[in-house]
């Protein structure tokens, strides 16, 4: 698995804690208090990790998970079931949480509204026809308030001394920083975002230079008033 990589192969170089997959988690989750959205979707949710926490916010209203293979999805959706404590302190606003076998790039009605759109480790698994339409789908169609989305740095690679390849066997390409910028910046002048970026799993304080092991690119809508503010 990637994550036992990230964790165990640089541990000669650098060793993470907590693991990096939770620090990517704890990204969106850190998003998720500071924002407050309403409805909440998970691209790739995968084993529903994410939405296992997203799950206690009590903010959120709408918790959607995503991810093309439905087996895994229907494997483990009981883990998303109400727990005791869940009927002893009942939340002030409902949850409801769906599971949908679905496509990154696919635009569905019912993933619209969507405050906060997270894509955690996904889009490095996309082949590149694929991928050519993740922007439009994500970006024109559903147009989420705010939009996480993390993938391999590869310029933090050199730390993996046993890597060969990518991190992963499914992996289809890793970025660099620059390479991902290249690509968050052409969105926004297309789609009306603006982006920031940052990062989990820190290089060994003498090598900051590579960056992260995963880069962050968090963007947020740029709605038509403070567009027209900005042009004035």
């Amino acid at each position: 698995m990637m994550d036992d990589l990230e964790d165990i192969s640089a541990a000669a170089a650098v060793l993470f804690r907590p693991p990096v997959y939770q620090q990517r988690y704890g990204a969106v989750l850190e998003l998720s208090r500071k924002l407050e959205p309403k409805k909440v979707i998970d691209m790739g949710c995968a084993e529903c990790k994410l939405l296992r926490s997203l799950k206690f916010h009590r903010h959120i209203e709408s918790l959607i998970g995503i991810d093309i293979n439905e087996s895994l999805l229907q494997s483990n959706q009981n883990s998303l079931q109400p727990l005791i404590t869940d009927y002893l302190h009942r939340r002030s606003r409902p949850l409801k949480i769906q599971l949908f076998k679905g496509s990154i790039d696919e635009a569905d009605s019912r993933m619209m509204d969507c405050d906060l759109f997270s894509c955690i480790e996904v889009i490095e698994h996309l082949y590149p026809s694929v991928l050519e339409r993740v922007p439009a789908a994500i970006f024109q169609k559903l147009r989420p308030q705010v939009v996480i989305i993390s993938t391999p740095n590869s310029d933090f690679n050199v730390l993996f001394p046993e890597l060969v390849g990518f991190r992963h066997f499914d992996h289809k390409f890793e970025w660099s920083r620059q390479e991902f910028q290249a690509w968050c910046f052409s969105i926004c002048c297309l789609y009306h975002y603006e982006v920031e970026f940052s990062g989990v799993g820190d290089p060994p304080a003498n090598m900051t230079y590579l960056g992260h092991c995963s880069q962050i690119a968090i963007f947020r809508r740029i709605e038509k008033e403070e567009e027209e503010e900005r042009e004035e």
